[in-house]
């Protein structure tokens, strides 16, 4: 069981969402990650980059420290992120599942609609 779960059981149980987040496809999850920290919490920007790695990752545990002993309402706030609810690319590309590229030079090709973000 991961950290993050550990750090939210015992919970208050099923919740309705405060606020809705939609996650662009052609846009890095971390950013999308990173701006419902921003909104949930009082931080700006600046304050995330100590939790930053030299890989372009996140020190979810460190982060999760701080905001704990910090801001104790932050992870109380809860999202709906329609990422996790709608399957966009089925959608968008019908069932094109076997387009999974596998090289540099497959995820290049036009295979499906949304090629330039797959």
């Amino acid at each position: 069981e991961s950290e993050f779960m550990q750090s939210i059981e015992g919970n208050r149980g099923p919740q309705r969402a405060e606020k809705l987040v939609s996650h662009a496809w052609n846009s890095c999850f971390l950013d999308t990650v990173l701006n419902i920290i921003l909104d949930a919490s009082a931080w700006e920007a600046k304050d995330l980059t100590k939790f930053m790695t030299h890989e372009g990752g996140l020190n979810a545990s460190a982060l999760l420290k701080e905001i704990e002993e910090i801001e104790e309402n932050v992870l109380k706030k809860t999202y709906w992120l329609c990422v996790f609810a709608v399957n966009e690319h089925l959608s968008i590309c019908g069932t094109c599942w076997n387009c999974q590229p596998a090289t540099p030079e497959e995820l290049a090709a036009d295979r499906c609609k949304c090629s330039d973000h797959c």
